[in-house]
């Protein structure tokens, strides 16, 4: 049902068979993108950046509401 890509530079007795090479690249980036295992430190200091982070962004948060209500009474 499916038709060989015979590659121009090719003969006919070698022929490219288009979808297999297309599934073998895909397979190839599909595996490039698997995470790779952090270990627990790494692990632990991502968790804590992650926190920090949230921390700030809360307090941020919360002062541009305090300007905003400042604003608004003035």
């Amino acid at each position: 049902s499916h038709v060989p890509y015979i590659n121009p530079g090719q003969n006919e007795k070698n022929p490219v068979d288009r979808p297999s090479h297309i599934r073998s690249v895909w397979g190839f980036l599909r595996n490039r993108r698997r995470p790779r295992g952090m270990s627990d430190a790494t692990n632990r200091l991502m968790r804590e950046a992650d926190a920090g982070a949230l921390q700030r962004a809360g307090l941020v948060r919360m002062v541009v509401a305090g300007l905003l209500l400042l604003t608004i009474i003035i």
